[in-house]
């Protein structure tokens, strides 16, 4: 299996499942908190060397076993998926009504990108999450209130939206259609989770 950077998080979640464990438990063992194992399980960020390897050390499982199958090498100059590549993507558990289907991932010198279609159902629910990542959004349908920071924006088909992911953001679709939105994920090296 080849892998990349953004494989790491479900990765570690497949660990964690597989042995029975909870976000908790590992969380304790790691001296990490809870928060923090759920948003590298998900991909909100990518681990540092110390968070990974104290991970690593909570499940019991080494790294060379862990990095088998994930690639080293410069990335390849074009990343190609077809639509039957397409793969639901879970994020996190307490959302409701939020799908996600991944599109493509990749990564490149500076950054690893991860394009998604997210499907919010009418009365959908979550707190406002946040993510090391820059983030870029385009309305494919539907209509939703975008909360980012303490603004609230009204987005509709066609519209487009760029920012730091570490502004606590969330959308709502008030309607009574699902709404649809391209998703693109930039993980830049100058994003550090703090």
């Amino acid at each position: 299996m080849e892998a990349n950077l953004l494989d790491i998080g479900p990765r570690l979640r497949d660990l964690r499942r597989a042995q029975r464990l909870s976000q908790q438990s590992v969380a304790e063992a790691a001296g990490l908190t809870k928060g923090t194992i759920s948003k590298v399980e998900t991909g909100r960020i990518i681990p540092t060397l110390p968070v990974l390897f104290a991970i690593l050390r909570a499940l019991d499982e080494d790294a060379e076993s862990f990095f088998r199958g994930v690639r080293f090498e410069a990335p390849p100059p074009y990343t190609h998926r077809t639509h039957e590549d397409a793969r639901p993507l879970e994020r996190e558990l307490a959302s409701r009504g939020f799908d996600y289907l991944q599109l493509l991932e990749g990564d490149a010198k500076d950054f690893a990108l991860r394009a998604v279609i997210l499907e919010i159902e009418p009365g959908s629910s979550r707190e406002k999450v946040t993510t090391a990542a820059y983030e870029y959004k385009y309305m494919l349908s539907g209509y939703l209130d975008y909360e980012i920071g303490e603004d609230t924006l009204k987005l509709a088909p066609g519209d487009s939206l760029f920012y730091d992911g570490r502004i606590p953001h969330v959308p709502h679709n008030r309607g009574d259609a699902p709404a649809r939105m391209l998703v693109v994920y930039i993980h830049d090296t100058l994003l550090k989770d703090e």
